[in-house]
């Protein structure tokens, strides 16, 4: 008869084996549009883009959604957190951490053609209602590149304001159609590619200790994550007053 664990972890490993490479889809009904951004002139290859904004004190969660066409990397609080190089595509990224004052940018290029861009950027205040902040024509853009733009500190004040083009829909891509991926960064997505590897690995391996060794993987990424989410509690803890 097999053993309970074991027979657990095989089921466990067949279930996020059948997982991989499915990206849950996003619900256009989740959020507004947001307004589609370049500059003045929709053929300038380069654009340098900025919205800083201040949160409520306390956020449970934040998720920064964007499309571009082409090419962008975006940047929060001057940190890179993920990237999208297909207008056909969506970029989602969960956010592990917002303070009171932020700052998005994000660097983007045209290759050919109008250039264009939507975001939008999701939380959940601490009494649980849903909130929005999304491209429009309030965020600050650069033709040309400067030391330090994507830093919070950084004065824009002397940038131009984006130009509105359209809007695009929540949940599609940047010309609001199906969008053809939606490539998902989650907040834990370091231990996710490790657990992803390790799989693969299992699923080539030849010899006991090939598996041994993919498992071995498997179970580190695993407990990375089992850690992240004990850190979390106690830190939300500590936040509550020991509640």
């Amino acid at each position: 008869m097999p053993h309970p664990v074991a027979t657990a972890a095989l089921f466990g490993l067949a279930l996020a084996t059948s997982l991989l490479g499915q990206e849950p889809a996003l619900d256009p009904a989740a959020a507004g549009p947001a307004d589609r951004i370049w500059s003045a002139n929709p053929d300038d290859p380069e654009l340098w883009l900025r919205r800083a904004f201040a949160l409520p004190e306390k956020v449970t969660s934040a998720r920064l959604v964007f499309s571009c066409d082409n090419e962008c990397r975006a940047f929060v609080n001057g940190r890179e957190v993920g990237s999208n190089d297909s207008w056909m595509d969506v970029t989602v990224v969960e956010l592990e951490k917002l303070g009171r004052e932020n700052t998005l940018a994000f660097a983007a290029k045209n290759t050919g053609g109008p250039g264009a861009f939507a975001c939008w950027l999701l939380w959940t205040d601490a009494d649980g209602s849903e909130q929005a902040l999304v491209s429009d024509a309030t965020w600050r853009i650069s033709t040309t590149p400067v030391d330090g733009w994507e830093a919070p500190a950084f004065d824009d004040s002397r940038w131009e304001t984006a130009t509105p083009n359209f809007t695009t829909t929540f949940g599609l891509n940047l010309y609001n159609g199906e969008p053809s991926q939606v490539r998902w960064k989650g907040r834990y997505g370091e231990s996710a590619d490790a657990i992803q590897r390790g799989l693969t690995e299992l699923q080539r391996a030849r010899t006991r200790e090939a598996a041994h060794a993919a498992l071995d993987a498997i179970e580190r990424a695993v407990m990375a994550v089992r850690a992240a989410l004990a850190r979390e509690a106690a830190a939300e803890k500590a936040r509550d007053g020991g509640r």
